[in-house]
């Protein structure tokens, strides 16, 4: 708890400081554009935003050694418990399925739990930053916030409503990998036998057309990760060009200032990429919700609360 409780502390850090050279680009501008802006505020400003960044710098690298050890240690604690609870129990009744499914299960799904619960901590804290933003720029001009930000409310309910063919997509890669993996195993260990009966063409078929089985699902998957990416990277493109239309209008009749405008078009990067961020999240999210289900299948009867059971590990 504590490992996990100091790598949240960090990186929550980490996502709010941007907050702050928004603040110093509008007092920048501000006073630029009318022209009252002198030699110690241009100073002010680049060593205020040179000490946010370096400030930023620091905590990355500090947050880069903890999440490293706080992933390893997620990791390896649920394959510990997993197999702890495996070697506990008679050998003729240790687990369900075959050797090759609870390999790739251990390997896979433990990498799929630790991804999500980092992740998590990521989640929190660009959606804090995200709502302060929000907050800012409402106050800003609100007519213009609702029109930059609604095509990214149209791609987040977009992917919320296709996040069941993501979950069956990727759950039938995991299935298609984990039965490939399982037959490579039974293949090797009955290697005597194939060879005896002169199988060596068809078992190498049967394995080529479950890996072009598999890579079909992949493809697919990557294809729509990628689909979506490019959509989100184009609607910044939109939103900018939403704003400016609209900031020219408004600066026309002097309702905006330039450094209102600056912090527009600061804070839409920042919130695009958290409303991706957060569409992919939850599909992934989803995608863990079936790794612990597959992992729990390992220590049933017991509650699959001894997945993630402390344990003190030595490394």
């Amino acid at each position: 708890p504590y490992l996990y409780f100091a790598n949240f502390l960090i990186f929550f850090l980490v996502f709010l400081l941007p907050v702050i050279p928004g603040f110093l680009y509008d007092a920048y501008y501000t006073k630029l554009e009318a022209n009252t802006i002198t030699a110690e505020n241009i100073v002010s400003f680049v060593l205020c935003m040179g000490a946010v960044y370096l400030s930023r710098a620091l905590l990355l690298y500090i947050g880069a050694y903890v999440d490293t050890i706080h992933r390893f240690y997620i990791c390896n604690l649920v394959r510990y418990n997993v197999m702890r609870e495996i070697f506990s129990r008679p050998a003729s009744g240790a687990f369900k399925g075959t050797v090759g499914t609870l390999t790739d299960s251990i390997n896979e799904d433990a990498n799929q739990i630790e991804e999500s619960i980092t992740w998590t901590i990521d989640i929190i804290s660009t959606y804090t930053f995200a709502v302060l933003s929000a907050i800012i720029l409402l106050r800003i001009n609100w007519k213009i916030t609702i029109a930059a930000f609604l095509p990214f409310v149209i791609v987040l309910l977009m992917v919320k409503k296709l996040k069941i063919y993501i979950e069956n997509n990727r759950k039938k890669v995991r299935e298609l990998s984990s039965g490939t993996a399982t037959k490579i195993m039974d293949y090797f260990q009955s290697i005597q036998a194939v060879k005896a009966a002169g199988s060596e063409e068809a078992v190498t078929r049967n394995l080529m057309l479950m890996n072009e089985r598999k890579s079909a699902y992949v493809i697919k998957d990557k294809v729509f990760s990628v689909f979506i990416s490019a959509l989100n990277k184009n609607l910044v493109s939109i939103s900018t060009g939403i704003i400016l239309l609209m900031a020219a209008f408004l600066m026309e009749n002097s309702a905006l200032g330039i450094g209102d405008l600056i912090i527009f078009l600061y804070y839409l990067d920042y919130i695009s990429e958290f409303t991706m961020e957060f569409g992919e999240y939850l599909a992934h999210f989803k995608q863990t919700e079936i790794a612990f289900q597959r992992l729990s299948a390992y220590v049933e009867p017991k509650s699959n609360c001894i997945l993630t059971k402390h344990q003190k590990l030595d490394f």
